[in-house]
């Protein structure tokens, strides 16, 4: 049998019209500014799929001349052996690769030593600070903020959840305020909004930050993030999903696997017409939960560094 030939390239649709910064991230953005002044430290935490397109530009004058650790968390769902090039690529700046799923995960116990540490070459140690640090936590939606905060939180206090979390981006839409997380010495972290920049200009990284759930579905469309997840999975001829939806052949038409799915789920509309878009909705989420394995979205040398 021929090997099956793969789209070269993917045909993206306009997407000028989607609203990427609801009024509560403008609310949100204004509040984190006002606070950010009394913060000694920020934790910018990223998707570790896509550590350079979930940077957020809006987010490089406010870490400019501040102590920064950037986490990159969701670390289980992105490729290990790409892990030394990303740090090399991010240069200086501090990186922990985290996996806030497990609350428990050695990752966590990293993030406020990394923190004091970055401090402490800033000059901002707890005498300098009368006994206690602030440290603001920042992010585009559903990175997995709140759920580094209680990890941090439960590791060092044994106390239980305190930031609200979910699988959908949004769940946070207020600045909070003097979290604590730790009593020596004593920290506070602010949980804040994720914040999407005003503006994607590239729309393969609207794509990317819709395949990882940073952007609601329903915004791009459910079956074009299908889509171009078939086509990344071809390209870095990653085939899991094959075995894993009882395929005989990768196939690269949408369609065709969107139907198959749709008929093995016995997912049907009014009329008993195939459900395509719940069929597109199970595809995105096995991804999203890493049944068709670990992947990196990014190329590493794609991107300008901040």
């Amino acid at each position: 049998m021929a090997a099956p030939k793969f789209r070269q390239f993917f045909k993206f649709p306009d997407l000028n019209s989607v609203q990427w910064f609801p009024g509560h991230m403008a609310k949100g953005m204004y509040k984190m500014q006002a606070v950010l002044v009394r913060c000694d430290c920020i934790l910018e935490v990223r998707d570790a799929r896509i550590p350079f397109s979930s940077r957020n530009e809006k987010f490089s004058n406010i870490v400019a001349g501040r102590p920064r650790v950037v986490i990159l968390n969701k670390a289980d769902l992105s490729t290990k052996n790409t892990r030394k090039a990303i740090k090399e690529r991010l240069g200086k700046t501090q990186v922990i690769f985290t996996n806030s799923a497990k609350q428990h995960h050695a990752s966590i116990r990293k993030i406020i030593p990394a923190a004091l540490n970055t401090m402490n070459e800033y000059g901002i140690t707890a005498d300098s600070k009368k006994g206690f640090f602030r440290i603001m936590v920042i992010g585009l939606p559903n990175v997995g903020k709140s759920s580094i905060i209680n990890a941090i939180r439960r590791m060092n206090t044994k106390k239980g959840n305190v930031a609200h979390v979910g699988g959908v981006p949004g769940i946070t839409r207020a600045v909070q305020t003097n979290i604590e997380v730790c009593s020596d010495p004593k920290t506070y972290l602010v949980d804040t909004p994720g914040i999407m920049p005003t503006y994607v200009k590239d729309v393969e990284i609207g794509f990317k930050l819709a395949l990882v759930g940073t952007i609601k579905d329903h915004l791009v469309g459910v079956e074009y993030i299908a889509d171009y997840l078939l086509f990344t999975l071809n390209r870095q001829k990653l085939f899991s999903y094959v075995e894993y939806f009882g395929l005989d052949n990768p196939t690269d038409d949408i369609d065709q696997l969107l139907i198959h799915i749709a008929r093995k789920m016995g997912a049907l509309r009014k009329g008993g017409v195939l459900d395509l878009k719940q069929a597109a909705t199970r595809f995105l989420t096995k991804f999203r939960h890493g049944h068709l394995g670990a992947i990196l979205l990014d190329t590493i040398h794609d991107y300008k560094i901040t």
